[in-house]
């Protein structure tokens, strides 16, 4: 299935790249409804700033997505078996100032 061009967005890319290139900690939440191109704008938010982590957890049950997530968090900061009791123990793993997408 070919994608389609990428348009008309970027009123949104100068928002979600502000908020995160300013100083200190921000937590960014990117909420719509279904099919409007929420994934795609940040694989288009991907290419303009350096992401440390990109992940898309499932549909599953949450030791599912733990798993998944830390599989990434350790790729990104080679942590070899790394496997965290919790998300907390995961983001807790995380280096400060790094940028971190989970699309769902």
């Amino acid at each position: 299935m070919e994608e389609k061009p990428f348009v008309d967005r970027v009123m949104e890319l100068g928002s979600l790249k502000s908020a995160l290139s300013r100083p200190g900690p921000e937590l960014v939440f990117l909420y719509g409804r279904r099919r409007v191109g929420k994934s795609r704008l940040l694989r288009e938010l991907r290419q303009l700033i350096r992401a440390d982590i990109f992940v898309m957890l499932e549909e599953a049950d949450s030791a599912t997505n733990l798993a998944k997530f830390a599989s990434a968090v350790a790729k990104a900061f080679g942590l070899p078996s790394f496997s965290p009791a919790s998300f907390r123990g995961a983001f807790e793993a995380i280096p400060e100032k790094s940028v971190v997408f989970i699309d769902e």
